[in-house]
Order: C-alpha cells, then sequence, then structure tokens
C-alpha cells in the first residue's frame, strides 16, 4: 500500500510539472490568446450587466433624490417669494401677519366641485383665533372659523355662509362717492353686492374692497382689502336696491400660502 501512495504521488507531481511547463510554453508563443479571449468575451457580457445594473439602480436613487430636492427647492422659493410679495405690500401691515402653508382644501375636487374651505397649518399654539382675517397680498381669502392646536380651518370670503360689508373703488377717475352695499358669498370665488341704493353709482371694472367689520378684539374683516372686481350689474328703476356680482382676483384652488392677521391678545 506504501509503494502504490508513493508511485501516485510521483505520478500526479510529474504531471502538474508537466502540464505548469506546457501552459508557460503555450503562453509564450501565444498559442493561449485565442481561448482566454473567448472566455473574456464570454464572462464580459455577465460583468457589465452586473456592474450596469448596480450602475443603473445608482443612477435612479440619485434621480430621484434630484426630484425630491427640487420640487423641495421649488417650495421653497415660493414660499419665499409669497413672503416677499406680502412684505412689499403696504398694506396690511406685515408686522401683524402670521404666514401659513395651505395644507388642504376640504371637499374640494379639481373640475367637479370648486373650494370653499381651506385648512391651514397654523393654530392656537401660534395666537391664531376664531375670526382672524386672512389674506394675500392685499386680497381677503376669508377667516378663521375653527382652531386646534395646530390647524385652523378657514372660510373663503366666497363661501355661500359668509357675507360682509363692502363698498367700491373705481380706477377710472370718477369723482362719484363709493357705493355701498352688502357682500354675499356665491360660491366658486363669486359674490354678490347687495342691498346698493339707486343713486349710487356701479360699474362693470370697478374694485369692491371690505368697508371694515372688526370687533374691539380686532377679529373680523380689516377695511380696505381687496374682494374683487365687478363683472356685471343689475339695476332696474322698480327696485329698491340695484346690486352687482363680483368675481375674486384670487384662485382658491391654486393657494399655497397665506397670511393670517393676528388678533389682540
Amino acid at each position: 500500500m506504501g509503494n502504490m501512495a508513493r508511485r501516485n504521488f510521483f505520478l500526479s507531481f510529474f504531471i502538474l510539472i508537466f502540464l505548469s511547463i506546457s501552459l508557460f510554453v503555450l503562453a509564450k508563443t501565444g498559442l493561449l490568446s485565442g481561448p482566454v479571449e473567448l472566455i473574456g468575451k464570454v464572462v464580459s457580457p455577465l460583468h457589465r450587466l452586473t456592474i450596469g445594473s448596480s450602475s443603473d439602480s445608482k443612477i435612479a436613487t440619485e434621480n430621484k433624490n434630484l426630484v425630491l430636492k427640487l420640487a423641495e427647492t421649488q417650495k421653497l422659493a415660493a414660499e419665499n417669494s409669497a413672503l416677499r410679495d406680502q412684505f412689499e405690500t403696504s398694506y396690511p401691515k406685515s408686522q401683524n401677519l402670521l404666514p401659513a402653508n395651505v395644507v388642504s382644501a376640504p371637499s374640494f375636487i379639481p373640475g367637479i366641485s370648486t373650494p370653499e374651505y381651506l385648512i391651514i397649518d397654523r393654530g392656537s399654539n401660534d395666537l391664531v383665533k376664531v375670526g382672524s382675517a386672512v389674506v394675500i397680498k392685499d386680497n381677503i381669502v376669508g377667516k378663521v372659523t375653527e382652531v386646534s392646536g395646530n390647524l385652523s380651518k378657514v372660510m373663503l370670503v366666497s363661501n355661500p355662509s359668509n357675507s360682509l360689508s363692502g363698498k367700491t373703488v373705481s380706477l377710472k377717475g370718477t369723482t362719484g362717492a363709493s357705493a355701498l352695499g352688502v357682500l354675499r358669498g356665491l360660491g366658486g370665488g363669486n359674490l354678490v353686492l347687495d342691498n346698493v341704493v339707486l343713486s349710487d353709482d356701479l360699474a362693470v371694472g370697478d374694485y369692491v374692497v371690505t368697508k371694515g367689520d372688526l370687533t374691539i378684539d380686532n377679529s373680523g374683516y380689516p377695511p380696505s382689502l381687496i374682494v374683487g372686481k365687478i363683472t356685471s350689474v343689475e339695476k332696474k328703476s322698480s327696485d329698491l336696491f340695484q346690486r352687482a356680482k363680483v368675481k375674486s382676483l384670487i384662485d382658491f384652488s391654486r393657494l399655497s400660502t397665506v397670511f393670517v392677521a393676528l388678533q389682540n391678545n
């Protein structure tokens, strides 16, 4: 058994020596270049597939991160633009205003219904109270009707449940006095200026602003905020009053940032 094992060992040793010398000679003469190239062609696509898959995954992740950063940058730019525009508006005074983001519009369905309420991300923790007016630049958006710690519900100025005092402002240089009336919401950004006496001048294109409905604690609608523009006038000599349709200048469905007029503590 010992002699047989030694013969097998020496046989295996000589075979390895022979193969090593043969491979060395073949490599020196270039006869191995063909098989090596063939093996490379077989292995290379697999290598590229593995590396490519990893690279594609990395690129997809980077693209996703870039999209998220772009969306965040655009949101920040919009908020900064709204803040800059608001602070450049002389009225209402910016130091009394609290910026807020619109987080939802209950019951609003694009193409089917219009917003009548907004939910903003400011509440009693930010000193927001029921009755606080909400504005964008010098336009009235509505007023707060419900408040929780971190959220508030805003009834839009054109909500059918809303009413306030209003007056007209003409940009045509007329010397006539402003027409006074009661503004009632019709929904969808539309209102009607009603109870206007026949002797007052109403004209299509005139602006309508808030007359002012503030209470002693500063809640309600401040004066001289833009409600909208007159689109039509209904006047009959047989009636006691005339009326005008008013369209808000704001697209409430696209609001993202608004400002709450803080009340006195």
